[in-house]
Protein backbone atom coordinates (compact mmCIF):
# COMPACT_ATOMS: atom_id res chain seq x y z
CA UNK A 1 0.00 0.00 0.00
CA UNK A 2 1.46 3.37 -1.01
CA UNK A 3 1.66 6.30 1.40
CA UNK A 4 -1.10 8.11 -0.51
CA UNK A 5 -3.35 5.02 -0.26
CA UNK A 6 -2.63 4.74 3.47
CA UNK A 7 -3.56 8.39 3.98
CA UNK A 8 -6.87 7.86 2.19
CA UNK A 9 -7.58 4.53 3.91
CA UNK A 10 -6.79 5.58 7.45
CA UNK A 11 -9.39 8.31 7.87
CA UNK A 12 -11.87 8.60 10.70
CA UNK A 13 -14.11 10.94 12.62
CA UNK A 14 -12.66 11.67 16.02
CA UNK A 15 -12.71 14.02 18.98
CA UNK A 16 -9.51 15.93 19.68
CA UNK A 17 -8.10 19.08 21.18
CA UNK A 18 -7.30 21.49 18.33
CA UNK A 19 -5.56 24.83 18.56
CA UNK A 20 -4.61 26.71 15.40
CA UNK A 21 -3.51 30.11 14.22
CA UNK A 22 -3.29 31.58 10.75
CA UNK A 23 0.13 32.24 9.20
CA UNK A 24 1.50 34.48 6.53
CA UNK A 25 1.10 32.78 3.15
CA UNK A 26 3.24 30.83 2.61
CA UNK A 27 5.23 30.51 5.85
CA UNK A 28 9.01 30.86 5.76
CA UNK A 29 9.45 27.34 7.12
CA UNK A 30 7.21 24.29 6.81
CA UNK A 31 8.71 22.76 9.97
CA UNK A 32 5.95 23.08 12.59
CA UNK A 33 8.58 23.01 15.35
CA UNK A 34 10.50 25.98 13.86
CA UNK A 35 11.40 28.86 16.19
CA UNK A 36 9.29 31.24 14.08
CA UNK A 37 6.15 29.59 15.50
CA UNK A 38 7.18 30.15 19.14
CA UNK A 39 6.44 26.55 20.11
CA UNK A 40 6.88 26.06 23.88
CA UNK A 41 9.95 24.03 24.85
CA UNK A 42 7.70 21.47 26.52
CA UNK A 43 6.11 20.64 23.13
CA UNK A 44 9.57 20.15 21.63
CA UNK A 45 10.35 17.70 24.43
CA UNK A 46 7.04 15.89 23.97
CA UNK A 47 7.80 15.55 20.26
CA UNK A 48 11.19 14.05 21.04
CA UNK A 49 9.69 11.65 23.58
CA UNK A 50 7.13 10.49 21.02
CA UNK A 51 9.86 10.02 18.39
CA UNK A 52 11.97 7.99 20.82
CA UNK A 53 8.93 5.87 21.71
CA UNK A 54 8.45 4.87 18.07
CA UNK A 55 12.14 4.05 17.66
CA UNK A 56 12.28 2.06 20.91
CA UNK A 57 9.15 0.08 20.00
CA UNK A 58 10.95 -1.30 16.96
CA UNK A 59 13.94 -2.36 19.06
CA UNK A 60 11.68 -3.73 21.78
CA UNK A 61 10.16 -6.25 19.37
CA UNK A 62 13.63 -7.59 18.57
CA UNK A 63 14.56 -7.81 22.26
CA UNK A 64 11.30 -9.64 23.06
CA UNK A 65 12.19 -12.30 20.49
CA UNK A 66 15.65 -12.84 22.02
CA UNK A 67 14.86 -12.43 25.71
CA UNK A 68 11.18 -12.25 26.76
CA UNK A 69 11.98 -11.37 30.39
CA UNK A 70 14.14 -8.41 29.41
CA UNK A 71 11.52 -7.43 26.84
CA UNK A 72 8.82 -7.42 29.54
CA UNK A 73 10.99 -5.25 31.81
CA UNK A 74 11.74 -2.77 29.03
CA UNK A 75 8.04 -2.66 28.10
CA UNK A 76 7.27 -1.65 31.70
CA UNK A 77 9.86 1.15 31.50
CA UNK A 78 8.36 2.24 28.19
CA UNK A 79 4.90 2.45 29.80
CA UNK A 80 6.33 4.57 32.63
CA UNK A 81 7.82 7.02 30.14
CA UNK A 82 4.51 7.06 28.28
CA UNK A 83 2.73 8.06 31.49
CA UNK A 84 5.22 10.89 32.04
CA UNK A 85 4.64 12.11 28.49
CA UNK A 86 0.88 12.08 29.03
CA UNK A 87 1.28 13.99 32.29
CA UNK A 88 3.36 16.62 30.50
CA UNK A 89 0.72 16.97 27.79
CA UNK A 90 -2.08 17.30 30.35
CA UNK A 91 -0.19 20.18 31.95
CA UNK A 92 -0.27 22.13 28.66
CA UNK A 93 -2.77 25.01 28.62
CA UNK A 94 -6.19 23.93 27.31
CA UNK A 95 -5.04 20.43 26.31
CA UNK A 96 -7.81 18.82 28.30
CA UNK A 97 -10.79 16.76 27.14
CA UNK A 98 -13.05 19.73 28.03
CA UNK A 99 -11.55 21.80 25.16
CA UNK A 100 -12.22 19.29 22.40
CA UNK A 101 -14.02 19.31 19.09
CA UNK A 102 -15.09 16.92 16.37
CA UNK A 103 -12.63 16.40 13.53
CA UNK A 104 -12.18 14.12 10.52
CA UNK A 105 -8.57 12.99 10.48
CA UNK A 106 -6.13 11.27 8.14
CA UNK A 107 -2.33 11.23 7.93
CA UNK A 108 -2.56 13.70 5.03
CA UNK A 109 -4.95 16.24 6.50
CA UNK A 110 -8.10 16.86 8.45
CA UNK A 111 -11.42 18.66 8.54
CA UNK A 112 -12.88 20.63 11.43
CA UNK A 113 -15.55 23.21 12.17
CA UNK A 114 -14.90 26.83 13.06
CA UNK A 115 -16.89 30.01 13.30
CA UNK A 116 -14.01 31.95 11.75
CA UNK A 117 -14.05 32.32 8.00
CA UNK A 118 -10.75 30.98 6.71
CA UNK A 119 -9.91 31.36 3.06
CA UNK A 120 -8.84 28.61 0.67
CA UNK A 121 -5.07 28.93 0.49
CA UNK A 122 -4.66 30.18 4.08
CA UNK A 123 -1.85 28.54 6.04
CA UNK A 124 -2.37 27.38 9.62
CA UNK A 125 -0.08 26.25 12.41
CA UNK A 126 -1.92 23.38 14.13
CA UNK A 127 -1.50 21.79 17.54
CA UNK A 128 -3.56 18.64 17.81
CA UNK A 129 -3.91 16.38 20.85
CA UNK A 130 -5.48 12.98 20.18
CA UNK A 131 -7.30 11.04 22.89
CA UNK A 132 -7.19 8.72 24.80
CA UNK A 133 -3.37 8.40 24.56
CA UNK A 134 -2.79 12.18 24.51
CA UNK A 135 -0.74 12.00 21.33
CA UNK A 136 0.49 15.49 20.51
CA UNK A 137 0.90 16.53 16.84
CA UNK A 138 2.19 19.78 15.36
CA UNK A 139 1.68 20.56 11.67
CA UNK A 140 1.56 23.29 9.08
CA UNK A 141 -1.61 23.00 7.04
CA UNK A 142 -3.08 24.70 4.00
CA UNK A 143 -6.84 25.26 3.70
CA UNK A 144 -7.99 23.31 0.63
CA UNK A 145 -11.77 23.72 0.97
CA UNK A 146 -14.46 25.28 3.10
CA UNK A 147 -18.19 24.82 3.34
CA UNK A 148 -20.54 27.18 5.14
CA UNK A 149 -23.17 25.53 7.30
CA UNK A 150 -26.12 27.10 9.08
CA UNK A 151 -27.41 25.63 12.33
CA UNK A 152 -31.19 25.47 12.14
CA UNK A 153 -31.86 25.73 15.86
CA UNK A 154 -29.58 28.75 16.52
CA UNK A 155 -29.52 30.35 13.05
CA UNK A 156 -25.75 30.78 13.38
CA UNK A 157 -23.16 29.88 10.78
CA UNK A 158 -19.96 27.94 10.94
CA UNK A 159 -17.52 26.62 8.39
CA UNK A 160 -16.31 23.11 7.73
CA UNK A 161 -12.64 23.58 6.88
CA UNK A 162 -10.62 20.93 5.04
CA UNK A 163 -6.85 21.23 5.34
CA UNK A 164 -3.89 19.36 3.91
CA UNK A 165 -0.78 18.88 6.03
CA UNK A 166 1.98 20.56 4.04
CA UNK A 167 4.51 20.58 6.86
CA UNK A 168 4.49 17.66 9.27
CA UNK A 169 7.25 15.49 10.64
CA UNK A 170 7.17 11.88 9.53
CA UNK A 171 7.03 10.70 13.13
CA UNK A 172 3.87 12.77 13.64
CA UNK A 173 2.29 11.21 10.53
CA UNK A 174 3.19 7.76 11.89
CA UNK A 175 1.55 8.67 15.19
CA UNK A 176 -1.62 9.71 13.36
CA UNK A 177 -1.73 6.44 11.41
CA UNK A 178 -1.13 4.46 14.63
CA UNK A 179 -3.89 6.42 16.38
CA UNK A 180 -6.35 5.79 13.53
CA UNK A 181 -5.54 2.07 13.43
CA UNK A 182 -6.07 1.80 17.21
CA UNK A 183 -9.34 3.69 16.90
CA UNK A 184 -10.57 1.35 14.14
CA UNK A 185 -9.60 -1.65 16.28
CA UNK A 186 -11.53 -0.25 19.27
CA UNK A 187 -14.58 0.33 17.05
CA UNK A 188 -14.44 -3.23 15.70
CA UNK A 189 -14.22 -4.64 19.22
CA UNK A 190 -17.18 -2.51 20.27
CA UNK A 191 -19.27 -3.71 17.30
CA UNK A 192 -18.28 -7.33 17.97
CA UNK A 193 -19.54 -7.15 21.58
CA UNK A 194 -22.87 -5.52 20.64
Amino acid sequence: MTTAEQRAYYRANDTAYLHYRTLESPPISLDPYSAQFHVPQSLHLIGELQKLAIESNQMLKLIYAENPTLGQYLETLHQRFDCLTQLTILNQPAASPQATQEINLSAGGMAFYTELELLVGDYLHLQLTLFPNLTNILAIACVRNKTRTTHANTHTSSYRIGVEFVGIREVDQQLIVKHLMQQQLRERKTRATV
